[in-house]
């Protein structure tokens, strides 16, 4: 878990949300694993709203779709309750 906080930091201090998600949605994954239900929840929201901020950038409608109805960022939303 160290490891992907450490990875987050980083993510964060240089600006990569497309590095961000993911890792987010990898350490609520670890939350929920271990019994932290409440830091789980607060990691796949955080990883949500980064991919609905990315979905907006993408102009192009077939690509946004695209990139909501990938397997990982479908996964992070039902989970998060987002979507």
């Amino acid at each position: 878990m160290t490891q992907l906080q450490a990875a987050l930091a980083l993510a964060q201090e240089i600006g990569l949300p497309g590095e961000e998600w993911p890792i987010l949605g990898a350490l609520g994954a670890l939350y929920a694993d271990g019994g932290d239900q409440a830091q789980a929840q607060m990691s796949y929201k955080d990883s949500a709203a980064i991919i609905l901020r990315l979905a907006e950038t993408i102009d192009e409608e077939d690509f946004r779709a695209g990139f909501l109805a990938a397997g990982p960022v479908r996964s992070i939303l039902e989970i998060s309750e987002v979507v």
